[in-house]
């Protein structure tokens, strides 16, 4: 049982559930695999969380994987077949782009309409119009017919890959062969679809947004300031994936966050958005004093309170940082979480008791104290 942690986040990959092989007009959704794996985290299974609070579940949707090749978009999204079903007799397949950082299957480069492995253009109708559909049967889901709809915190929207906006082939994606080319306006464009529609189903539960870039940092940060626009102006918070000391030496030298999340949260917190979400970029290193880079958390005693002094009200710890702190005993617990001496580590302890308070800055104006949740991997 760990003190200070509210629940767990969880990734949830679209074609996991939307089983449909072809032919479908609104896909073929089956979650009994997926819901029996949340068995440890449901009521009734032990405390997994703080004291006697049940166990939040937040769900992480992966439009297209994180990570290439793309296993997470259902097949029939890319077939000529759907393109017929969703967008007329003579809409053409989905777009499909590659490149060395995103390389699919590595039998295709550039753009193409036939090999489903590289990053799908998801501001094509083809695509959003599938994923409309799942993001209704999500919603259905978790807030109304799973047995665990009342521990159900959030749910963040991945648009691009992962559970968040990453952009892996800007210059690919930029001159697909049909359909509207990416660029700033229609990503905007985009994301107000995705999120205006989630906002039409009625959530029980908040959605969030996520203008992520990763190490493929976008083009430049307006680019994540339109996800956090067309997330908040729709009722939806949102949220970072990048915390990292390097934040706090941008922000001292003027420049922006990464992601731009240290302006956005700034300039949004008085809207009071459902939440302002930040998850470390890496597991973080308890003996870190300085700067290691942008892709290194550094030291969460660092890290944490320069967050909720920036209207920070979540936070996505990696589970290694948690055991660090409270539970060098666990039989996952490793001495490469923590270095000698530093486990179970007291200042963790309080920097993530301090988050959840809202210190060094109050939180309560933007919704009451901070929650933690750890990640994990549900297989």
């Amino acid at each position: 049982m760990l003190p200070k942690i509210n629940g767990i986040t969880v990734p949830l990959d679209w074609s996991k559930i939307d089983t449909c092989a072809g032919g479908c007009t609104h896909g073929n959704y089956s979650w009994s695999t997926f819901d029996g794996s949340l068995s440890s985290y449901i009521s009734g299974s032990g405390n997994f969380c703080k004291g006697a609070v049940l166990c939040k579940l937040n769900f992480e949707v992966n439009a297209a994987s994180g990570s290439s090749p793309n296993t997470a978009t259902p097949s029939y999204v890319f077939t000529l077949g759907w393109a017929h079903t969703c967008c007329g007799g003579t809409a053409t397949p989905l777009d499909v782009c590659f490149c060395s950082g995103y390389p699919g299957s590595g039998s295709s480069s550039g753009c193409n309409q036939t090999d489903s492995s590289g990053v799908p253009a998801s501001w094509e109708r083809q695509f959003w119009s599938a994923y409309e559909n799942f993001i209704t049967e999500v919603i259905t889901h978790f807030g109304s017919d799973a047995s665990y709809k009342a521990q159900v915190g959030y749910i963040r929207l991945g648009i691009a890959t992962g559970g968040g906006g990453v952009i892996p082939c800007p210059t690919q994606e930029m001159t697909v062969p049909s359909g509207a080319p990416l660029s700033l306006t229609v990503w905007q464009a985009y994301a107000n679809t995705i999120f205006s529609y989630a906002a039409s189903q009625s959530p029980p539960m908040i959605i969030e947004g996520s203008g992520y870039g990763g190490e493929n940092i976008y083009i430049t940060n307006a680019w994540a300031d339109a996800v956090a626009t067309a997330a908040i102006s729709n009722g939806a918070g949102y949220g970072a994936e990048s915390l990292a000391f390097h934040d706090l030496t941008l922000h001292a030298s003027g420049s922006p966050c990464s992601n731009d999340w240290c302006n956005i949260f700034d300039s949004n917190f008085i809207n009071s958005p459902k939440m302002l979400g930040l998850q470390t970029i890496s597991p973080s290193d308890p003996s870190c004093t300085s700067d290691p880079g942008a892709a290194l958390t550094c030291s969460l005693v660092y890290v944490l309170p320069f967050a909720t002094e920036r209207h920070a009200n979540v936070f996505e710890l990696g589970y290694p940082d948690l055991l660090c702190a409270y539970d060098n005993s666990s039989p996952e617990y490793t001495s490469a979480y923590c270095p000698s001496g530093y486990a179970p580590y007291g200042p963790y302890k309080t920097a993530i008791a301090n988050a959840e308070a809202g210190v060094p800055r109050g939180t309560s104006v933007i919704g009451g104290s901070a929650k933690v949740s750890g990640s994990a991997t549900v297989k």
